[in-house]
């Protein structure tokens, strides 16, 4: 990805290569189709896929398949949009028809069609990727509750299911929405969305409604559904994020002190932003929540040599001090020794220095702990050390 994107849409991005890694949807490393609508929910999902294709985060490149339903009369004019659209990603596009009965369960038909001619498509070893997000899972959720009085039937669309792949659901349709406008994407919406003969429009409808008074419900579903699954053992396990730390590191009481050495080139930048990361992990109860959409963060900060603290899930705590990253565990504080010989490897940190070089070249911001506070201390390279990490 060369050309720099607005940060909430490399959150996104990176938010939904995560969830599909440690899910394993392996969408990273076998082929993948697009059930591509012309909706915003697909629309958005090739672009993701594109941009992840692009920044060499996944082994291929995605095709798309397009289904004319031959229900609408303005199909043409989505149907060369979305030509348009996959030519300028440089993606190939296949257009299928596919006929159905139009009976009363009109929906289930259209969608068991659907299904059908996807699945003839695919070539071997190739997954199917659908955009269903949450709010669509917390929808079906409610319907088959509805309908069935099975605590299986209400735990909401899954994210895999043979060949298909959901790699939206961990993501809102407000998410999808912010993402779409932000890359500048342009989509079509289905005129049978809003109507109401249709059960689900139904409910969307309603929980449009609920969501002002809950706006935290597509979250409790989430969390809901999982542990379901989990009950029944039906939930699809997380892989570890740990990978192996390939630079130098010591490891404290209080956490990590990563040393960031440009000279050695065998460690690019990347891996050390890596590194830093699997430290993160390593110091964290969580592997969710901020972590990962802190971590473009914690890679301007390397980038940039910018002095700056960043919060992470679990409590963790990441210091940038230019040479030396510190990683300090939920609830801990630096711990300074007076003398060298205390610790093993030490790593000069809180320095004396005379008033009048007070403000000279400084090589990198320091911090001490003080009655529970961080205060932070300027380290010159010629002066006296009195502390030590």
């Amino acid at each position: 990805m060369n050309r720099k994107l607005p940060i909430f849409s490399l959150e996104f991005i990176s938010f939904v290569e995560n969830f599909a890694k440690s899910h394993g949807l392996d969408i990273d490393r076998r082929p993948t189709v697009i059930a591509l609508s012309g909706g915003i929910d697909s629309v958005s999902l090739l672009k993701v896929m594109s941009l992840l294709f692009e920044r060499g985060k996944i082994a291929f490149k995605p095709r798309v398949i397009f289904i004319d339903h031959q229900t609408r009369s303005h199909i043409e004019r989505e149907k060369e949009a979305m030509i348009r659209y996959c030519h300028s990603l440089d993606i190939d596009i296949s257009i299928s028809k596919v006929s159905f009965e139009h009976s009363r369960n009109f929906e289930k038909n259209a969608r068991d069609a659907r299904y059908k001619l996807f699945k003839s498509e695919l070539k071997n070893n190739e997954l199917l990727l659908l955009g269903h997000h949450l709010g669509d899972s917390l929808e079906w959720s409610l319907m088959q509750t509805l309908k069935s009085s099975s605590l299986k039937s209400s735990l909401g669309i899954p994210v895999i299911n043979g060949v298909i792949r959901r790699p939206f659901l961990c993501v809102s349709k407000n998410h999808i929405i912010r993402f779409a406008k932000e890359m500048g994407l342009k989509w079509f919406e289905d005129p049978t969305n809003s109507d109401v003969i249709f059960e689900r429009n139904l409910i969307r409808k309603h929980l449009k409604e609920l969501e002002k008074t809950y706006p935290k419900l597509y979250a409790h579903h989430a969390t809901r559904s999982a542990s379901l699954a989990k009950k029944f053992g039906l939930h699809v396990k997380e892989r570890s994020n740990k990978k192996a730390i390939k630079g130098p590191y010591l490891s404290r009481e209080w956490g990590y002190i990563y040393i960031h050495d440009e000279n050695d080139n065998s460690f690019s930048f990347d891996q050390r932003c890596e590194d830093c990361l699997q430290l993160i992990f390593k110091g964290s109860k969580s592997s969710r929540g901020k972590i990962r959409q802190q971590y473009q963060k914690l890679k301007d900060l390397i980038r940039d040599y910018k002095v700056a603290e960043l919060n992470f899930s679990g409590g963790v705590r990441f210091l940038h001090f230019q040479e030396i990253s510190l990683i300090l565990r939920a609830q801990e504080n630096i711990k300074l020794y007076s003398k060298a010989s205390h610790i093993p490897e030490p790593v000069p940190f809180y320095v004396h220095v005379k008033r009048k070089n007070g403000l000279k070249n400084p090589s990198f911001l320091a911090c001490s702990e003080h009655d529970g506070d961080l205060n932070y201390f300027y380290r010159y390279p010629d002066a006296q050390v009195k502390y030590w990490l």
